[in-house]
């Protein structure tokens, strides 16, 4: 028990060590922090122009009434907001100087003109030199500008085609209603998402995790299994100046150590549901750690070679393991490679 003690004692004597035991859970805290403040989202500008003298019908008012408070309503997820501007100056000004990342502008007769098939070039994008949304921001007013003016289009070229005659007028009013029934139902198109790893199939949600949930466990898994790999230096360098002390020991002295400095990072974070469950997923992982650092002593003799391997592990390990971003998913070849790498298994152990 004493050299026990007294291999603790040089370990804590390591200044590089004590400095990742410490700075793992306040790291851990202003990552916590900062997730959970809002993130900026970008501004799109929305104007309508001033009408010209030519006689507008009710319709003509009533489609971008209803395409901008669509569209100002519309959910993100923070990516970036639509803002109605009255004045088409001040809107283009805050384009040109960067404050808002692109803007649209809508004739006042634009339902007029798309009935006629005089659709091109009727709505005007200004965009920002550096903006990145404007692809994006304009699928989302095309899919509103269709989902307000599909009904008028196709009633439209129904009339034209002759398609019903006119015993059978009332068949285009029954068309309408079946169209409003599907467009606001859900029966056309229908996505269902969910978030990879995170939802349990008893109690299935579509609220997003915490972002930091498994990078955090991620690192956390790194600097255990590094903590492993660093032990197995201290051993091998313990045998070559023909010291007395157990490699079991010297292995399981920084693990431990370091296990209890990751506790803290998920007691801060609030990652932490069950005590008994994450000592035990803990404990775990440190034995798996500590039999495979046990097998590469095996083969590595010298405390150089096995120094040498903890890069070759650590980007290994952030490169195929679901850490910062899960790319067995897309690549076939990856879901056979995380499973080389230690860091794999705690996070199967933590879903």
């Amino acid at each position: 028990m004493t050299r026990f003690f007294l291999l603790c004692k040089r370990q804590l004597l390591q200044p590089s060590f004590l400095l990742f035991c410490f700075l793992l859970p306040v790291i851990s805290l202003i990552a916590a922090y900062l997730s959970q403040a809002p993130s900026p989202s970008l501004s799109i500008g929305l104007y309508k122009e001033k009408e010209t003298g030519t006689a507008l019908t009710s319709s003509d008012a009533a489609l971008i009434d209803n395409i901008f408070s669509t569209l100002s309503k519309t959910n993100t997820n923070g990516s970036y907001t639509f803002q109605i501007y009255s004045d088409k100056n001040t809107m283009l000004n805050q384009v040109a100087s960067n404050q808002i990342d692109c803007a649209y502008i809508f004739p006042s007769d634009l339902h007029a003109k798309l009935l006629k098939n005089n659709y091109k070039n009727c709505i005007t994008c200004y965009r920002s030199p550096s903006t990145l949304m404007a692809e994006l921001s304009r699928e989302t007013i095309f899919a509103v500008l269709f989902y307000e003016i599909g009904n008028d289009i196709a009633l439209d070229y129904m009339k034209e085609a002759g398609i019903f005659s006119s015993a059978q007028q009332k068949a285009l009013q029954d068309f309408s209603v079946l169209y409003e029934n599907y467009k606001t139902s859900n029966k056309v198109f229908s996505i269902d998402y969910q978030y990879l790893n995170t939802l349990s199939a008893n109690s299935p949600t579509k609220t997003p995790p915490s972002t930091i949930t498994m990078p955090v466990r991620g690192f956390i898994a790194i600097l255990l299994f590094i903590s492993g790999l660093s032990g197995g230096i201290t051993s091998l360098s313990d045998k070559k100046n023909k010291l007395p002390v157990s490699n079991i020991a010297t292995i399981l002295i920084p693990l431990i150590f370091m296990a209890l400095s990751s506790f803290l990072s998920l007691l801060l974070t609030g990652e932490i549901k069950n005590w008994g469950k994450e000592l035990v997923i803990l404990g775990i992982y440190g034995l798996l750690i500590l039999l495979f650092i046990q097998f590469l002593l095996f083969f590595i003799k010298k405390p150089e070679i096995l120094a040498a391997s903890i890069p070759f592990f650590t980007f290994g390990s952030l490169i195929f393991c679901p850490i910062l971003v899960n790319l067995s998913t897309a690549i076939p070849f990856f879901r056979i490679m995380e499973k080389f790498f230690i860091p794999y298994y705690y996070l199967v152990l933590c879903m």
